[in-house]
């Protein structure tokens, strides 16, 4: 069980409360990676929803409804959220592997190789959205909204 979600059940199947509560815990899953990918989909949600609200007159007499209406389509949250759920579930798998006991230490090891490359370009996905994100927003923030730059800045 991730949380108190089945392995095959996604992140955002999850309430937060069980989320946080499954990170202050001993289990294994959800980690700090999960943690990571679900706050930068806040960000981005965040974001996302101040560029909405940038759509004043005078937002569009000065083009910053236009530059919102890019940026906001250029954030995903969701797909931070579907690359946070590959990264957890290749990891609880790796976690299978250490824990089947009817494989070998060679084939574990071998497996486990595997799911770390897995893993390693799930967490790579996550940083370079999380990056491309971050520079739409550094980018969107002086035509931003004024009302919403405190919920874009978070």
């Amino acid at each position: 069980m991730f949380g108190r979600r089945k392995k095959d059940e996604g992140i955002a199947s999850e309430s937060i409360g069980d989320f946080i509560e499954g990170l202050c815990s001993e289990m294994q899953i959800p980690d700090g990676d999960a943690a990571s990918g679900v706050a930068a989909a806040i960000g981005v949600a965040t974001a996302k929803k101040a560029a909405a609200n940038t759509h004043r007159s005078q937002d569009k007499k000065s083009g910053a409804s236009k530059k919102a209406d890019e940026v906001a389509k250029s954030m995903h949250p969701d797909k931070l959220i579907s690359v946070t759920d590959v990264d957890a579930s290749v990891y609880y798998r790796e976690i299978c592997i250490w824990k089947n006991m009817d494989l070998s230490a060679v084939q574990k090891a071998e497996r486990i190789v595997e799911c770390e490359k897995e893993i390693f370009e799930a967490r790579k996905d996550i940083f370079e959205r999380c990056h491309k994100n971050v520079m739409l927003i550094d980018g969107f923030l002086e035509d931003c909204h004024e009302t919403f730059i405190a919920d874009d800045k978070v």
